[in-house]
C-alpha cells in the first residue's frame, strides 16, 4: 500500500512537472506576459506577440517554462508563460482574433488640406430699374413788351442696364471688383408756351409741342466686397466710389411765328445733345448660388447715387437728372 502510494505520488509530479523535450509553442495571443515565477503575480520579465516560437524547458500545470534567447550583451534567459496565451506545435489552434482597428491596414494620416479659393472672377449681369422722374426747365423771356413762359417736362422713364465686372479676392471674405454698366432710359419730351398777344394785352395763346430724347449713362465703379458663404450660397456685400459718363439732349431754344389775325401761335423748338460726367457712389448686396466652385447664379440689387446738370449755351436753362437709382437684376459668375 505504502509502495503504491509513492507510485501515485511519482506519478502527479510527472504529470506537474513534465520534461519537455523537443516541445515548442506558439504565441497566439496578441501580447502575453513572460513572468519569472509560474503564478499569476510573478514578476513580467517581458511581453511577447503573437506567432512568436520557444522551445520548452519543462511544463508546470497550465504553466510553460520556455528558452527565451539572448537580446543584445544580456544572456539568454527562461521564463513562464500562461497556457492560455499559447498553443503547442501540432495542436488545430484558431488564429487569434485582431481587433477590428487593427485588422485593416494602417493609413498614414495625412496633414489637413487647406481648400484654396479662386481668386479671380468674372461677373455679367441685366439689371432693371425702378427709378423714374420728371425734371422741367422753364423759360420766360419777354415778348410783344410781355412775359412769355415757355416750359419742357423731360419724363425720364425706368430703364435697363448691362453690366460686367471683374472681381479679385485677398482671402475668402474680403475682396474688390472693378466693373462698367451701360444703362438706357426714354425720356418723354412734353412742351407747353404761353405767348403774349401782340395786340391784346394780358391775353397769352397757348401753344404744345412733344419730343423723344434719350438718357444714357456709362458707369464706372470700383467695389470693396465683403463675402459670406454658406455651403453653396455665397452673400456679397460691396460699396464703393462711381464714375457716370451720361448723355441726353435737351431744350435750347423757342422760335415763335406769328400771323394776322394772331389768334394762334406757331412755336418751334430747338434741341441738342449735351454730355455730363458726374461722381456718384455705389452700394448693394448680390446673392450667388454656385454649381460647383466654378459657376454661380447671381441676383443682385444696388443702388447707384450721382446727379447731373444738363446745361444749354443759350439762355434756355438746362435739366437736372439722378442718375443710376435703384437697380436690381440677375446674371452668372465665373471664378477662376
Amino acid at each position: 500500500m505504502r509502495t503504491l502510494k509513492c507510485l501515485l505520488l511519482i506519478l502527479v509530479m510527472a504529470v506537474l512537472v513534465l520534461p519537455a523535450a523537443n516541445l515548442k509553442v506558439k504565441i497566439k495571443a496578441q501580447k502575453a506576459n513572460v513572468r519569472a515565477t509560474a503564478n499569476i503575480s510573478g514578476r513580467v520579465m517581458l511581453q511577447v506577440s503573437a506567432g512568436m516560437i520557444f522551445d520548452v524547458i519543462e511544463k508546470r500545470g497550465v504553466w510553460y517554462k520556455v528558452q527565451l534567447p539572448a537580446k543584445g550583451v544580456n544572456p539568454a534567459q527562461t521564463g513562464f508563460i500562461h497556457g492560455s496565451a499559447l498553443t503547442e506545435l501540432g495542436e488545430e489552434v484558431a488564429a487569434p482574433r485582431q481587433p477590428r482597428s487593427q485588422s485593416k491596414k494602417a493609413v498614414k494620416s495625412r496633414p489637413l488640406e487647406i481648400k484654396k479659393f479662386k481668386r479671380l472672377s468674372f461677373r455679367g449681369s441685366y439689371f432693371m430699374g425702378f427709378s423714374a422722374e420728371t425734371p422741367t426747365s422753364t423759360y420766360t423771356p419777354t415778348i410783344y413788351h410781355e412775359q412769355a413762359s415757355f416750359i419742357t417736362s423731360y419724363e425720364a422713364k425706368k430703364g435697363n442696364t448691362i453690366d460686367a465686372a471683374l472681381g479679385y479676392k485677398f482671402s475668402p471674405a474680403l475682396g474688390v471688383e472693378v466693373g462698367g454698366s451701360v444703362a438706357s432710359r426714354d425720356v418723354a419730351a412734353a412742351m407747353t408756351a404761353a405767348v403774349p398777344h401782340p395786340l391784346l394785352f394780358g391775353n397769352p395763346r397757348q401753344a404744345t409741342g412733344s419730343a423723344g430724347y434719350e438718357l444714357k449713362e456709362t458707369d464706372l465703379y470700383l467695389n470693396l466686397m465683403y463675402t459670406f458663404t454658406m455651403k453653396s450660397l455665397a452673400i456679397d456685400l460691396f460699396a464703393g466710389p462711381c464714375y457716370v459718363m451720361a448723355e441726353t439732349t435737351v431744350v435750347t431754344g423757342y422760335t415763335v411765328t406769328d400771323a394776322y389775325p394772331y389768334t394762334q401761335v406757331n412755336v418751334t423748338y430747338a434741341s441738342q445733345a449735351v454730355k455730363k460726367n458726374a461722381f456718384g457712389f455705389d452700394a448693394g448686396i448680390a446673392v450667388g448660388y454656385y454649381f460647383g466652385d466654378t459657376v454661380g447664379l447671381v441676383v443682385s440689387g444696388r443702388f447707384i447715387s450721382a446727379k447731373a446738370k444738363f446745361d444749354t449755351a443759350t439762355d434756355v436753362p438746362g435739366v437736372e437728372y439722378k442718375l443710376g437709382g435703384l437697380q436690381a437684376g440677375v446674371g452668372l459668375k465665373i471664378k477662376f
